[in-house]
């Protein structure tokens, strides 16, 4: 008789565990929307290039958008933009418009039932709101790719006399992603941790917490303000990351660290001592 209690208080414990580690997984979509500004000359016969760098987002692309949000130029159709990623890239918009007309907020993406820009029925300059691409281009081939990677935007000018500036863009992607049934806590807001040991000799950790996606940065000076080095400079997703800094390389001395994103912007002190 005790050897069966056992036996069925084993059973029972077996079966609350897998509950816990082996719980049901859960798609569902997550979404992530990064953007630039970056006040960019775009002169006659160049290509400007800028991009955006993501990491640690292994998620694969459901839908997309390239996100135009300002570039003013005295003559659109002399532009070409390219989207790229790795060795897959197409042209979302192709030399459309005309004098002046600029692209303010203008939502690149492929989907069936809105128009394509370029197409003088439906477009109206400077092209605000939502476009499919070009006749004869499309996004179709970053689908299932993961989001990782250098997205590079590049605009090309493809006649003499005009001049224009690229001043913000984003991008959005759509994406699956999946997990575990069991819920954890997530941030509520942004912070940064102060190190601990502090003073240290020669590493030390601190905790940054992420309540949302976001290009976050944080960077390290000296006692008196000069920039020494980056220690994260990429897009983040929700959570809660630990940096183990180690400052073999730098002297002695106080030193603050910055993080910085959106709205965002805070500073913490660290003494190393060798």
């Amino acid at each position: 008789m005790k050897f069966k209690f056992i036996s069925n208080l084993v059973l029972i414990l077996a079966i609350y565990v897998s509950s816990l580690v082996l719980a049901p997984p859960v798609l569902k979509s997550q979404p992530l929307t990064i953007c630039r500004n970056v006040n960019k000359p775009i002169t006659d016969f160049t290509t400007i290039r800028d991009t955006i760098r993501i990491s640690g987002m292994s998620w694969p692309i459901i839908r997309m958008k390239l996100i135009i949000d300002t570039v003013i130029h005295t003559w659109d159709s002399d532009l070409r933009f390219y989207l790229s990623r790795g060795s897959i890239g197409t042209r979302a918009i192709n030399e459309v418009g005309g004098s002046g007309d600029n692209f303010i907020g203008t939502n690149i993406q492929d989907t069936t039932g809105i128009c394509q820009i370029g197409n003088s029925a439906c477009n109206t300059a400077p092209f605000t709101g939502t476009y499919m691409p070009s006749l004869g281009y499309s996004f179709s081939g970053f689908f299932n790719q993961t989001v990782n990677g250098d997205w590079i935007l590049s605009i090309s000018d493809t006649v003499a006399g005009d001049s224009g500036t690229l001043r913000s863009w984003c991008l959005f992607f759509d994406t699956w992603l999946l997990g575990l049934g069991n819920t954890t806590s997530i941030p509520n807001k942004f912070s940064l941790s102060q190190n601990y040991p502090n003073p240290f000799n020669p590493s030390t950790k601190f905790e940054y917490h992420v309540p949302k996606n976001a290009y976050i940065k944080i960077s390290l000076y000296d006692v008196s303000g000069k920039f020494i080095k980056t220690l994260v400079d990429e897009v983040k997703h929700t959570g809660v990351y630990e940096y183990e800094f180690n400052a073999a390389e730098i002297s002695s001395g106080v030193y603050f660290y910055k993080m910085e994103t959106e709205g965002y912007s805070e500073s913490r002190k660290m003494f190393f001592i060798k």
